[in-house]
């Protein structure tokens, strides 16, 4: 019985939208993925039900009738809308996005969707020093980041380590966080 799924038609830009689906057999209930597309488009990404978008391991170009098997790459743990908006759903998500931002991307914008939980992870902050100041907008969400470590000699340490002029942390509950520097100290 096919229970709790909306199928779509498939988009001719290279991805596809797909929807979950439960159904009993055997008394057991399966969780799958399905999705209406056109044959003779490739599909190279999906998105599943209208948030998550992941890049298939290999492009295919479905025929009518056939089921295919895909493999899709591992998740990033946030999402790039090409305009400077990031939306990060992990703490490894949460750490690539740091990178990119301390990589000369400082005025990025980072909405968080989920709890973070920094426990373990080797931290450097958003906004490195004076000159790499973070100047974009952080939105927790009303998410709450724990387990937030940072240890050592570094001149500014903290989720962000200097934040700049237009620069916004929001929204953002830290809790266990342990910092210990000889410097400037910040959430």
């Amino acid at each position: 019985t096919y229970e709790n799924g909306t199928v779509v038609q498939g988009s001719q830009e290279g991805w596809i939208e797909m929807k979950r689906c439960e159904y009993t057999e055997n008394g057991a209930t399966i969780t799958c993925w399905e999705a209406n597309v056109v044959p003779g488009y490739t599909i190279t990404k999906l998105q599943a039900n209208g948030t998550e978008e992941r890049n298939l391991s290999a492009a295919i170009t479905p025929e009518a009738g056939k089921f295919y098997n895909i493999t899709l790459d591992k998740d990033k743990g946030y999402t790039d809308d090409g305009q400077g908006n990031y939306t990060v759903t992990s703490a490894e998500g949460l750490k690539a996005v740091a990178d990119i931002a301390n990589n000369g991307n400082l005025g990025i914008n980072i909405t968080l969707t989920e709890n973070i939980n920094l426990t373990d992870m080797d931290w450097a902050p958003i906004g490195i020093d004076y000159n790499h100041q973070y100047t974009g907008t952080f939105n927790g969400g009303g998410h709450t980041i724990t387990g937030l470590t940072v240890t050592g000699s570094n001149e500014y340490a903290g989720l962000f380590g200097r934040i700049g002029s237009g620069g916004k942390v929001m929204n953002v509950k830290l809790e266990g966080v342990q910092i210990e520097s000889d410097n400037e100290m910040s959430a």
